[in-house]
């Protein structure tokens, strides 16, 4: 199964869609109206944990296929360089490049995970809170994703720091929204 998906991304460095890969088999990225460059976080997020967590189970071939995969949407995410106002592909891309700068000892990629997380860190507190899709929903999603960062990076400092204090900013929107009376929770 994961060899016929990385079978699917684009590998073609010149292409507009590098990196990514289509929702459908039947759909190839091209025929896509438009393409999802969220593909590369999300199939990154997957690889990145797979080669992380699950290196030993899998056979040296496979490895390199998934690492290689990895090393492109990590490449598609930095091209792409989303705004912080994106909130859950914000945190999502620089855990993917977190994770792929550690894993490709690649610094630009682990310098770049870092300064847009802070960039959105910074960006959030200026706000107030979570920008986009403030709601119960997405701040867990959002809590998700930082936690992805502590979970996968291990030697790249600032971005642990930054994930850390975001971390603590996400949990304490949790505690100002929420509603003991409901026990809900308020965007």
């Amino acid at each position: 199964v994961t060899r016929a998906v990385l079978k699917l991304q684009v590998t073609d460095p010149y292409d507009a869609a590098y990196g990514i890969w289509p929702w459908y088999y039947e759909e190839p990225v091209p025929e896509m109206a438009p393409p999802d460059w969220n593909w590369a976080d999300f199939i990154g997020a997957a690889l990145c944990h797979m080669l992380k967590e699950h290196r030993e189970k899998i056979d040296a071939e496979l490895v390199a296929e998934v690492t290689a995969a990895l090393e492109r949407a990590a490449w598609s995410i930095f091209r792409r360089n989303v705004r912080s106002a994106y909130t859950n592909i914000a945190i999502m891309g620089a855990a993917v490049t977190g994770c792929a700068g550690e894993i490709l000892n690649n610094s630009l990629l682990s310098e770049y995970a870092a300064s847009r997380l802070a960039a959105f860190l910074r960006y959030t507190e200026e706000q107030g809170g979570l920008n986009e899709y403030n709601s119960p929903t997405y701040t867990f999603v959002a809590l998700r994703e930082t936690e992805r960062i502590l979970q996968l990076v291990h030697s790249n400092r600032p971005l642990i720091d930054c994930a850390g204090k975001l971390r603590e900013f996400i949990w304490g929107e949790i505690a100002r929204r929420y509603h003991p009376a409901t026990g809900q929770l308020g965007g």
